[in-house]
């Protein structure tokens, strides 16, 4: 798994299937002077689009930048699990996506070419809280629940 072999050399011509039951984020990015929150509102779009399409959840590509800061004390798969003193993660990317309820699958070797994860990236997902209501599982709950989205 590469972000080239994922998302078709970045076009998604043949890696795209309209029919699936996932999104699947395959490059977030900010100007680097955007404010944080752009991010943050972009994987929420994502979140309810999600919720709107009634699909199983989000698999997005995160970057490790900090990685290379820590390379001698953590492995990878260590790394993307790995807190502070303080019990925060480490990583600023990872910890973006944690606070969206993503949670770390596992590490992608030669992901794409960043020099900071030393070319590390993590796969993280998201799993839609209604979809099991929302594909029928619980029918009697369902038709007695409006979500609105704005």
């Amino acid at each position: 798994m590469t972000w080239e072999g994922i998302s078709d050399g970045g076009s998604i011509l043949t890696t795209h299937t309209p029919e699936g039951d996932c999104l699947y984020g395959i490059s977030l990015a900010v100007s680097p002077g955007a404010a944080k929150s752009i991010a943050v509102l972009l994987v929420k779009a994502g979140q309810k689009l999600s919720l709107r399409k009634a699909l199983k959840g989000i698999f997005l590509g995160s970057r490790i930048p900090n990685y290379h800061k820590h390379q001698h004390a953590y492995s990878p798969e260590d790394y993307m699990k790995a807190t502070s003193k303080k019990g925060r993660i480490l990583d600023p990317e990872l910890a973006i996506y944690r606070q969206l309820n993503f949670v770390p699958v596992r590490v992608i070797p030669n992901y794409f070419r960043d020099p900071e994860s030393l070319d590390y990236g993590i796969l993280v997902s998201w799993q839609n809280p209604l979809y099991e209501i929302q594909k029928g599982e619980y029918p009697f709950f369902f038709k007695s629940v409006a979500v609105e989205f704005t």
